[in-house]
């Protein structure tokens, strides 16, 4: 959609897709943006580069473009973290993770719970290394088995649907991952075994780790392939 507003300090057509703003004559990918805030009736662009752009003059619009602009900054985002699973709830509440806090998009997929802040920080949390989910009050804390915490919430009357889908998700994704990874056996060299993200479980990876030295041989149904890796 089109919208009239005032950037660069001229009046301009603007109009919101799906990879990035188009502000009169210059197009501002989302890559680009660090942070997204509406302000009186503005909306400010920090962008990584540093510069700050303000947006002004929306009149009447301004809703309808801060909810679109958010809307798609947050799809673009899910492209970022590589979901491509059905989405099954998407809502709007207040975040915390070890790096900000504030109010976010927040989306729920078979395997995942996503944080879409106004920035440039999308977590994307998988729930089958969920050690915990505990609802607690109007928060829902997750705690990963790395130690790592995240707490989603004060979603209104969403809270408690979301809470108990996350945890019905978590419980089936990890119940599908130790059926699918009961299948695989590792064989020297290969010492670990995992499997991709996807909905298809027979595409899976093995692993051999050794002294600085690592193989991963990928298998997606007939097709395989090895990768070598050195690390200090």
């Amino acid at each position: 959609m089109k919208y009239a507003g005032r950037v660069f300090g001229a009046d301009a057509e603007l109009s919101i897709e799906r990879e990035g703003l188009r502000l009169g004559s210059r197009f501002l990918d989302f890559a680009d943006l660090k942070s997204l805030r509406p302000v009186n009736h503005r909306v400010l662009l920090g962008t990584l580069s540093g510069e700050e752009i303000e947006i002004s003059m929306l009149g009447f619009s301004f809703d309808g473009f801060w909810e679109e602009l958010m809307t798609r900054f947050s799809d673009r985002s899910l492209e970022a973290l590589f979901v491509e699973e059905k989405e099954l709830m998407r809502t709007e509440g207040d975040f915390s993770t070890p790096r900000e806090s504030g109010r976010a998009k927040l989306a729920l997929f078979p395997d995942a719970v996503c944080i879409l802040p106004q920035t440039a920080g999308a977590v994307r949390i998988p729930l089958c290394f969920a050690r915990e989910l505990r609802l607690d009050g109007y928060q829902l804390h997750i705690t990963l088995e790395t130690g790592a915490q995240f707490t989603v919430g004060r979603m209104g009357y969403d809270t408690k649907p979301f809470a108990e889908r996350a945890q019905q998700a978590s419980d089936r994704v990890k119940k599908e991952r130790a059926r699918a990874l009961e299948k695989l056996k590792t064989e020297p060299p290969f010492t670990h075994r995992g499997l991709f993200r996807t909905e298809q479980p027979e595409q899976y990876w093995l692993a051999g780790l050794g002294n600085g030295v690592c193989a991963v041989e990928l298998t997606t149904g007939d097709d395989a392939a090895t990768y070598l890796y050195r690390f200090p």
